[in-house]
């Protein structure tokens, strides 16, 4: 059989939950001061236990006894004990000992609950900064997409325009760097890249409406265009920079992300 039994300190005042498989012998390892915890309060009587087949069931009722309110109330009721005298505070007792438990009804001493708030306050100031970081890091990572893929399809759309044009307009001087450009192309009809309100256009004809090509996340401070066509005009080459960054109202840094791209494309109908 396992025992869970309930002693009382004859000098302190103080009480003790426990189990065991020899009920006996544990009484006398607890006057005898083998037990670290109750050395201290020792004579003590026995003044309840309990029977039970497996330890298992032994463990949990010890546990609800010490920890439970309810589970100290009924006990209370059962063996009509007397608390009056038990709200004596002795510091270091073990938790272990019942104090104030048995007349409060708490399931924690007060010593537990300070270091169970400490325990779970030293977790939460850990956890919360890592948290909070993953969450920028996350936001970071999310502009940086933003501001990456519209640069790169911005870079490879004016590439495709410029290499499916018959011939450029506007910047045929060598070397010659403006913020726009025209390209003709097949049945002389005519594609317009420029800037205008941190957006990239293109307007395909004279008279069409030009179309937004970064996202409204993302806005464009510069655009230019460098002829190298060669001297001969057999070789119409074009560099082109823009400048992009994310325009998210959020005035956090990790809310905040630039790059600058740098690339080029021949007219292949040369």
């Amino acid at each position: 059989m396992f025992y869970v039994y309930l002693l009382k300190s004859l000098l302190h005042n103080e009480f003790y939950v426990g189990s065991t498989n020899d009920l006996k012998q544990r009484m006398k390892d607890h006057n005898l001061g083998k037990v670290f915890s109750t050395k201290r309060y020792m004579p003590w009587k026995l003044l309840y236990y309990e029977a039970y087949l497996s330890e298992k069931s032994a463990r949990m009722r010890e546990k609800r006894l010490k920890y439970n309110g309810n589970a100290i109330r009924e006990l209370k009721k059962r063996i009509a004990l007397d608390v009056s005298s038990t709200t004596k505070n002795v510091l270091g007792l073990p938790s272990t000992t019942f104090k104030n438990v048995l007349k409060s009804g708490a399931g924690f001493t007060f010593i537990e609950l300070i270091l169970y708030v400490a325990i779970v306050t030293i977790i939460l100031s850990a956890l919360v900064p890592f948290a909070w970081s993953a969450i920028e890091t996350g936001v970071k990572s999310a502009v940086q997409q933003e501001v990456n893929a519209n640069a790169r399809y911005l870079s490879e759309r004016i590439k495709y325009e410029i290499r499916n044009a018959n011939s450029i307009n506007g910047i045929d001087n060598a070397l010659s760097c403006v913020n726009s450009i025209e390209l003709n192309t097949t049945n002389n009809a005519i594609t317009v890249i420029d800037i205008s309100g941190g957006k990239i256009r293109i307007r395909y004809g004279a008279l069409g409406t030009p179309v937004n090509l970064n996202s409204d996340n993302t806005s464009v401070s510069c655009l230019t265009f460098m002829n190298y066509t060669s001297g001969d005009a057999k070789t119409k080459h074009i560099q082109f920079t823009i400048n992009i960054a994310a325009s998210f109202a959020a005035a956090r840094q990790e809310y905040q992300d630039s790059i600058v791209v740098e690339s080029s494309a021949e007219v292949r109908s040369n």
